[in-house]
């Protein structure tokens, strides 16, 4: 039986690996969904960072219309405020 899928979201790692914006993760567990985010190129992250910084529940107003699936997405800084932009899966 698969477990529940976990949503977060929280902040990139500030451009040093080219995700400075905002990153959306759907995983079984907190530990897996920090090996996505480091798999998708988040260098900078780690069970702390994801513990104190990231909001967990909540998948965001800018998922609305994707379905939770173990993965991640990304919105770059300059498009947090576009309505139109739609978070780019990475994963």
């Amino acid at each position: 039986m698969a477990r529940k899928l976990i949503i977060a979201n929280g902040r990139g790692d500030f451009g040093y690996h080219g995700l400075d914006g905002h990153l959306y993760v759907c995983a079984e567990s907190k530990a897996e969904a920090v090996r996505l985010l480091i798999q998708a190129g988040h260098v900078r992250m780690n069970i702390r960072e994801f513990n104190e910084y990231w909001s967990k529940g909540c998948w965001g107003v800018k998922m609305e219309g994707i379905t939770p699936e173990k993965g991640v997405w990304f919105v770059p800084h300059n498009k947090e405020l576009d309505s139109t932009f739609k978070p780019k899966r990475l994963i």
